[in-house]
């Protein structure tokens, strides 16, 4: 069973140029990558969101990082 590598957010944000963007050029990549990941969640078949691997060394499914990756931004907005 493969599993997913960490993400380093810290690294991440210290390399993304968020700083030189405007806000509302941030706002609008949050909107089209949150339409498209709900898309892409939305064509999985139930067998295929069932599908089981590791993230983080912890076993987890499909249909669990949809939800966590679509929730993450409710995590971020309390």
């Amino acid at each position: 069973m493969q599993s997913l590598t960490v993400f380093e957010e810290n690294d991440y944000a210290a390399n993304s140029n968020a700083n030189a963007r405007t806000w509302s050029s941030l706002v609008e990549e949050m909107k089209v990558v949150r339409k498209s990941s709900l898309l892409l969640f939305e064509s999985f078949t139930d067998e295929m969101l069932e599908t089981s691997g590791n993230g983080n060394q912890k076993p987890t499914t499909v249909n669990a990082i949809g939800f966590v990756l679509l929730g993450h931004l409710y995590h971020h907005k309390k």
